[in-house]
Protein backbone atom coordinates (compact mmCIF):
# COMPACT_ATOMS: atom_id res chain seq x y z
CA UNK A 1 0.00 0.00 0.00
CA UNK A 2 1.30 3.82 -0.83
CA UNK A 3 1.66 5.79 1.46
CA UNK A 4 -1.02 8.71 1.52
CA UNK A 5 -0.51 12.59 0.36
CA UNK A 6 -1.41 14.38 3.03
CA UNK A 7 -1.92 18.57 3.15
CA UNK A 8 -1.88 20.13 6.95
CA UNK A 9 -3.03 23.09 7.98
CA UNK A 10 -0.83 24.23 10.78
CA UNK A 11 -1.60 26.58 13.73
CA UNK A 12 0.09 29.39 12.10
CA UNK A 13 -1.90 29.38 8.83
CA UNK A 14 -0.10 27.67 6.85
CA UNK A 15 -0.50 24.62 4.61
CA UNK A 16 2.40 22.06 4.46
CA UNK A 17 2.58 19.16 1.79
CA UNK A 18 4.09 16.12 2.50
CA UNK A 19 6.45 14.23 0.56
CA UNK A 20 3.33 12.36 -1.55
CA UNK A 21 1.38 15.72 -2.01
CA UNK A 22 4.44 17.40 -3.26
CA UNK A 23 5.04 14.96 -5.93
CA UNK A 24 1.48 14.54 -6.69
CA UNK A 25 1.83 18.44 -7.74
CA UNK A 26 4.87 18.02 -9.61
CA UNK A 27 3.78 15.11 -11.42
CA UNK A 28 6.88 12.60 -10.23
CA UNK A 29 7.06 9.75 -7.37
CA UNK A 30 7.91 10.68 -3.76
CA UNK A 31 11.50 8.65 -4.16
CA UNK A 32 12.52 10.83 -6.78
CA UNK A 33 11.24 13.77 -4.82
CA UNK A 34 13.28 12.85 -1.57
CA UNK A 35 16.23 12.25 -3.60
CA UNK A 36 16.47 16.33 -3.96
CA UNK A 37 15.93 16.82 -0.18
CA UNK A 38 18.83 18.50 1.76
CA UNK A 39 19.16 19.41 5.52
CA UNK A 40 19.13 23.13 6.79
CA UNK A 41 21.31 23.42 10.20
CA UNK A 42 17.96 23.04 11.83
CA UNK A 43 17.73 19.12 10.49
CA UNK A 44 14.52 20.88 8.03
CA UNK A 45 13.94 19.30 4.68
CA UNK A 46 13.69 21.93 1.60
CA UNK A 47 14.48 20.46 -2.23
CA UNK A 48 17.11 21.12 -4.69
CA UNK A 49 14.95 20.65 -7.49
CA UNK A 50 16.54 20.15 -11.09
CA UNK A 51 15.04 22.57 -13.65
CA UNK A 52 13.90 19.13 -15.16
CA UNK A 53 11.44 18.72 -12.42
CA UNK A 54 10.52 22.12 -12.12
CA UNK A 55 9.34 21.99 -15.73
CA UNK A 56 7.00 18.67 -14.84
CA UNK A 57 5.16 20.91 -12.34
CA UNK A 58 4.54 23.90 -14.97
CA UNK A 59 3.41 20.93 -17.11
CA UNK A 60 1.27 19.44 -14.71
CA UNK A 61 -0.27 22.68 -13.31
CA UNK A 62 -1.15 23.65 -17.10
CA UNK A 63 -2.41 20.91 -18.00
CA UNK A 64 -4.63 21.35 -15.03
CA UNK A 65 -6.18 24.67 -16.17
CA UNK A 66 -6.19 23.61 -19.74
CA UNK A 67 -8.79 21.25 -18.24
CA UNK A 68 -10.64 23.47 -15.74
CA UNK A 69 -9.98 26.15 -18.18
CA UNK A 70 -8.70 28.61 -15.88
CA UNK A 71 -5.42 30.43 -15.69
CA UNK A 72 -4.82 30.02 -12.01
CA UNK A 73 -5.49 26.44 -10.74
CA UNK A 74 -6.95 25.97 -7.04
CA UNK A 75 -4.39 23.51 -5.77
CA UNK A 76 -6.84 21.61 -3.71
CA UNK A 77 -8.69 21.01 -6.72
CA UNK A 78 -5.11 19.44 -8.28
CA UNK A 79 -4.28 17.72 -6.05
CA UNK A 80 -8.16 15.84 -5.72
CA UNK A 81 -7.46 15.40 -9.40
CA UNK A 82 -4.19 13.83 -9.16
CA UNK A 83 -4.90 11.57 -6.41
CA UNK A 84 -8.12 10.14 -8.36
CA UNK A 85 -5.92 9.54 -11.38
CA UNK A 86 -2.66 8.39 -9.72
CA UNK A 87 -4.44 6.37 -6.88
CA UNK A 88 -3.29 7.57 -4.18
CA UNK A 89 -5.14 8.37 -0.57
CA UNK A 90 -5.62 12.19 -0.28
CA UNK A 91 -6.11 13.42 3.41
CA UNK A 92 -6.61 17.43 4.60
CA UNK A 93 -5.34 17.52 8.63
CA UNK A 94 -6.27 20.62 10.14
CA UNK A 95 -4.05 22.47 13.21
CA UNK A 96 -6.27 20.52 16.03
CA UNK A 97 -4.99 17.10 14.02
CA UNK A 98 -8.11 16.01 13.20
CA UNK A 99 -8.24 14.46 9.65
CA UNK A 100 -10.60 14.55 6.59
CA UNK A 101 -10.33 11.79 3.27
CA UNK A 102 -10.70 13.70 0.04
CA UNK A 103 -9.63 11.51 -2.43
CA UNK A 104 -9.59 7.63 -1.52
CA UNK A 105 -8.67 4.83 -4.01
CA UNK A 106 -11.48 3.18 -5.16
CA UNK A 107 -11.94 -0.34 -4.66
CA UNK A 108 -11.42 -1.58 -8.02
CA UNK A 109 -8.15 -0.51 -8.12
CA UNK A 110 -5.25 -2.75 -7.28
CA UNK A 111 -1.86 -1.56 -5.69
CA UNK A 112 -2.71 1.78 -6.20
CA UNK A 113 -3.57 1.18 -10.52
CA UNK A 114 -5.31 2.71 -13.01
CA UNK A 115 -9.10 3.01 -12.51
CA UNK A 116 -9.26 0.63 -15.98
CA UNK A 117 -7.96 -2.43 -13.45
Amino acid sequence: MRDPAVVTLNADGEYYLNDVATALIIGVSAETLRSHAVRDDHGRAAYRLPETLIRSGRRRTREFGEMTGTTEPDMGDALIHFANLEGVELIFEDATGERITLSAPGFWRRNGGAPTN
